[in-house]
């Protein structure tokens, strides 16, 4: 049967070598892997080259398909093919390319034949979703090399980076990682089970205050995002003494320890959050503003507060104050997406309360400024620069999903099913600014909700050109 053919050009605002730089690294794969598709690589990373055979596994529902591809036709610095020996598709054949055309732009093309399994049946079911599906996947794709490319040449970090992750297989850290080390850093993780040193994964243990010093020294950055959970069950006073101590214990033997090294890094990056303003139904905050009351704001408070004993090491302070992190990886959007997506989609209680939220490319851009920009200091809303109401979410979610948004959940049932935790998370109001990161230059990729929402769900954008960073317009 004759292949099907796809095609996706797009310029890249950066020299050939460097865009075929970013694509061999160990990140690339990942950040190239839309939010939407569950795909992963069950050994190590592979390196390009003729005659490696990458594996990938792919999760459809409850089942898991792998798919080996061999690479073949690799020129270094113009383009690489890799070539299905098995898995899903009848034939699949994919030319990754990068032209030349300057010292500062390229083309990145991608090529792809493919034939559907099960003949002229597959190709009349099939055909046109496939078709539909990698288009969306290359569009999603050229914009994430895009933007990071662009990431890359504004803060000028080509020299490699040391620099260590707590919490890297959290919703945050699983994306930072790949974020980081396809910009050609390393990237060195804390982790409690399966350390290996070898493979820069270092073992500590914050419940009973071990940690292994000896592989932090001479470290560039610190990015701390490791707790337990907030939505991880119903509250009780044992598990709240557990997200308790998961932040406050767990900061201030990181903390305690980077202060007494012979060597410490230059930036210490914690995550914190919004929660710290509280309830401020009406009021716009910024990271000028006092914070409110309630388990979250007190939990925050005393969260950053343990981390200023690093200032007496010279170690500049950042603490991110996150609004609610968009991404269909997890958290608040994952949840809501299949009520939505069966038109059972609706507003939580009168739809009122203030959100401060956030894309999560914005998140990895943000914790990336905090690294290199040296002006940036002290607390820092990681928000988008429009919070929304919680009608406005949902009724914006219904027109990107193409569904009905007529419910409405009342906030006795919520209270009743979740307990504690919907008084401080679902129905909390806070229109945070960030004023910090726009004062220091920080663009966001995405200042719009609807443009993120279809971003992240694999929608099309009207108006946006693929190959460009998105600027909301």
């Amino acid at each position: 049967m004759q292949p099907e053919v796809f095609d996706k050009q797009s310029e890249i605002p950066a020299s050939a070598k460097v865009v075929f730089a970013w694509h061999e690294r160990p990140g690339a794969f990942y950040r190239l892997t839309p939010p939407w598709v569950s795909m992963k690589i069950p050994g190590k990373h592979v390196a390009i080259a003729n005659g490696q055979i990458s594996e990938l596994i792919i999760k459809l529902g409850p089942f898991a398909i792998t798919w080996k591809l061999a690479y073949q036709d690799y020129i270094p610095n113009e383009q690489f093919r890799d070539v299905m020996s098995s898995g899903p598709f009848a034939y699949w054949n994919h030319l990754h390319r990068v032209e030349s055309i300057g010292s500062t732009k390229s083309h990145m093309i991608d090529h792809v034949e493919y034939v559907l399994p099960f003949g002229k049946l597959g190709r009349f079911f099939g055909g046109k979703w496939i078709q539909q599906f990698l288009l969306k996947m290359f569009n999603y794709r050229h914009r994430i090399l895009t933007g990071d490319i662009a990431d890359m040449h504004k803060y000028g970090n080509f020299k490699p980076l040391r620099i260590l992750i707590t919490g890297s297989s959290g919703l945050i850290g699983s994306a930072l990682k790949p974020y980081l080390t396809a910009m050609g850093h390393q990237v060195i993780c804390l982790v409690r089970q399966d350390s290996d040193p070898q493979f820069d994964r270092i073992l500590w243990d914050p419940e009973n205050n071990l940690i292994d010093v000896k592989y932090l020294e001479h470290l560039d950055a610190v990015i701390h995002l490791a707790g337990e959970n907030l939505n991880g069950r119903r509250w009780n006073k044992k598990y709240k003494s557990k997200i308790y101590n998961s932040r406050v214990k767990g900061t201030n033997l990181l903390a305690s320890t980077l202060k007494q090294l012979k060597h410490p890094p230059k930036v210490l990056i914690t995550a914190s959050a919004i929660g710290f303003y509280g309830n401020r139904h009406g009021e716009v905050v910024t990271e000028e503003s006092l914070g409110g009351v309630g388990f979250l704001a007190n939990l925050t408070k005393d969260w950053e507060l343990e981390t200023e004993q690093v200032r007496a090491r010279g170690i500049r302070l950042v603490n991110l104050r996150f609004g609610v992190v968009l991404t269909p990886a997890g958290e608040a959007l994952a949840k809501m997406l299949l009520p939505f997506q069966m038109g059972l989609g609706g507003t939580v209680g009168r739809g009122e309360q203030s959100l401060s939220w956030v894309a999560i490319d914005d998140v990895l851009g943000a914790i990336y400024h905090g690294i290199s920009c040296k002006e940036l200091d002290g607390p820092v809303n990681v928000v988008a620069p429009e919070p929304c109401t919680n009608q406005k979410l949902t009724k914006t979610l219904g027109a990107v999903l193409k569904r009905p948004t007529f419910f409405r959940i009342p906030k006795l049932i919520l209270r009743i099913l979740y307990g504690e935790v919907v008084n401080e998370t679902l129905f909390v109001s806070t229109s945070a600014k960030p004023v910090k990161l726009q004062n220091t230059g920080y663009e966001f990729r995405f200042p719009k909700l609807e443009p993120a929402l279809r971003h992240i769900l694999g929608k099309e954008i009207p108006g946006i050109s693929s190959n460009l960073p998105n600027k909301g317009e």
